[in-house]
């Protein structure tokens, strides 16, 4: 996603092309990628992942939530800068 907002330059960022859709994409699937990554590491079971990968799992995808949270009180998600 930053490469899409490194590639944006002047009149293009009101209109619909490659680097605007993905921006839109990824704004679109971080959150339901942080959540479903959450769940996921809930959900296997202790004895089939080792503790540290376990720890590291689940501090990653909470700081993707976190950030998920900071986007949606921003109305940042599903960010399409071609709209009115």
């Amino acid at each position: 996603m930053s490469l899409c907002f490194l590639n944006l330059k002047g009149s293009h960022i009101g209109s619909l092309n490659l680097w605007t859709a993905g921006i839109f994409l990824g704004t679109f699937f971080f959150p339901l990628l942080s959540i479903t990554g959450l769940v996921l590491v809930l959900r296997v079971p202790k004895d089939e992942i080792h503790r540290g990968v376990r720890i590291h799992s689940l501090l990653a995808s909470s700081a993707c939530c976190v950030v998920t949270g900071f986007l949606l009180s921003w109305h940042l998600l599903a960010l399409r800068l071609w709209a009115p």
